[in-house]
């Protein structure tokens, strides 16, 4: 049980230190707040992002065409390429004959047209399902390019400009969000260290007399990093509260809209574990503030 009131006096000490420093601890929380709520939000944004577009990387379809001459041996050779690649899921060869059909089922206005016509402009090709996590623009070229390659192939389709479109919307939230993110977590570290250090400062005597004492550096310094993870933790707590009731508005203002509009009710999609990614993120940035503000201490000689 010794252990257990040490671990409480050294906790109580360190809480301590934050009420004494009210303004200097309400100024570090509220920026370690907007931090991390900034970042709940690129994991949300992320989140959504990948549950929205998970259904049409599932129905995914490239295109290979055939020429027109193409012969049994060049299709064999197409078909073990398909097999042997590892993007690809499934293939199916589609026929000039089966093409026409599919096209007059999808568009019957237009059957009277391909009546009318003495031969069938429908070349033969393969519709090919990639895997889901291979949908992204840099292995289509580079697929589609080996497969422009073959002996046989006429061209490949896989609707390129649609495909630049989700990758240039993705490195935009990714780069974006740890950019704006990057800089925000420097400023959060270097105002923990402040809060440390002042507080550090306010104590400065009862460090002394401890160290005199013949207390370990590490009972000395110990507090010092709770007090920095007690921060981290309220500015944590802070932000998944507004994480939280952000998107709770988020919705009810989406459900408003779509109901006056087009009477739907839309539901964004909520990972409520988001909520523990930011609790731990919290700890970690208010530890690594007191680590640093320790060593810059260290390194000018006053701690």
């Amino acid at each position: 049980m010794k252990w257990l009131y040490t671990w409480l006096a050294i906790l109580q000490f360190a809480w301590m230190n934050l009420k004494r420093n009210r303004m200097t601890t309400g100024v570090s929380s509220s920026i370690i707040m907007v931090v991390l709520w900034l970042f709940g939000g690129w994991l949300q944004a992320s989140h959504w992002l990948d549950t929205w577009l998970r259904p049409y990387r599932e129905s995914f379809i490239l295109y290979v065409y055939l020429m027109e001459g193409a012969d049994d041996g060049q299709r064999v050779a197409v078909e073990r390429w398909l097999h042997e690649s590892p993007l690809v899921r499934t293939w199916q060869f589609i026929s000039p004959a089966e093409a026409r059909r599919r096209f007059v089922e999808m568009f019957p206005e237009f059957q009277s047209l391909m009546d009318s016509l003495q031969t069938n402009p429908l070349p033969a090709h393969y519709e090919v399902r990639l895997a889901p996590e291979r949908v992204e623009a840099q292995s289509l070229r580079r697929l589609a390019a080996s497969l422009q390659r073959l002996p046989g192939v006429a061209g490949v389709d896989y609707q390129q400009w649609w495909v630049e479109r989700l990758a240039t919307l993705f490195r935009v939230v990714q780069w974006g969000g740890l950019v704006v993110g990057g800089v925000l977590a420097v400023m959060a570290l270097f105002t923990v260290a402040n809060v440390i250090r002042l507080s550090f400062f306010a104590r400065r005597e009862e460090v002394q007399i401890l160290s005199l004492l013949g207390a370990h550096p590490w009972h000395v310094r110990l507090p010092f990093y709770l007090e920095g993870v007690l921060l981290g933790l309220l500015g944590s707590l802070l932000a998944a509260t507004l994480w939280f009731l952000s998107l709770q508005g988020a919705n009810w203002y989406l459900r408003k809209l779509t109901m006056a509009y087009w009477s739907v009710q839309v539901q964004l999609p909520v990972l409520y574990s988001i909520g523990q990614w930011i609790l731990g993120a919290g700890v970690i940035l208010g530890l690594l503030g007191a680590v640093l503000a320790l060593w810059m201490m260290r390194a000018e000689g006053t701690a």
